[in-house]
């Protein structure tokens, strides 16, 4: 099994979903053993101005070897973790619709929240999304699809296909008829 790397875009979630985020990603990490541990890498994106308190946030958690934070204005950096990483992973209550398309281009399945705005782009070819009636579980649910992805390499590499075609067929309109002349 290779690395399962989740991405993180922590300037667009509230510091409540940050927490939401990070207890999720501990509560998956601290289930597995350490053979599984090794394969679970955390990149989260944040402004730097945010580093030392999410810093201490990984310490308490005992998860900061799993992870990486890597600052929104180093560009490249970011473009290589996009191309590499296994999923977007984004627990917000907030409009997404910028993300999706940036996560599909990449061939990145979505785990998210089933709200109004996520149903009305994203779908079980290429997300992962996690009802909100069940608040108090969310973290649980969260931990437990990541897990699932995890586990189950060829459901991850479906989504990937289905956000790459969907990618394709929602968002790539402009490119295509350029490249048709």
């Amino acid at each position: 099994m290779k690395e399962f790397k989740i991405l993180l875009v922590g300037d667009f979630l509230s510091e409540k979903e940050i927490s939401i985020a990070l207890n999720s990603f501990q509560e998956l990490y601290h289930s597995v053993t350490f053979k599984h541990q090794r394969r679970l890498k955390l990149t989260i994106i944040e402004s730097e101005q945010n580093f030392p308190e999410l810093i201490k946030m990984l310490k308490s958690k005992k998860i900061q070897t799993a992870c990486q934070i890597v600052s929104p204005v180093d560009q490249s950096m970011v473009q290589s973790i996009l191309k590499d990483s296994s999923i977007m992973f984004l627990p917000t209550f907030s409009n997404i619709g910028k993300l999706i398309p940036i996560a599909f281009e990449n061939g990145l399945p979505i785990v998210s929240l089933s709200t109004e705005d996520n149903l009305e782009k994203l779908d079980n070819t290429c997300s992962q999304l996690i009802s909100v009636s069940y608040k108090s579980e969310i973290e649980t649910m969260f931990s437990e699809t990541l897990k699932m992805l995890y586990f189950d390499p060829a459901a991850c590499s479906i989504l990937r296909k289905g956000s790459l075609t969907k990618f394709h067929a929602d968002y790539n309109w402009g490119r295509q008829k350029v490249m048709a002349k």
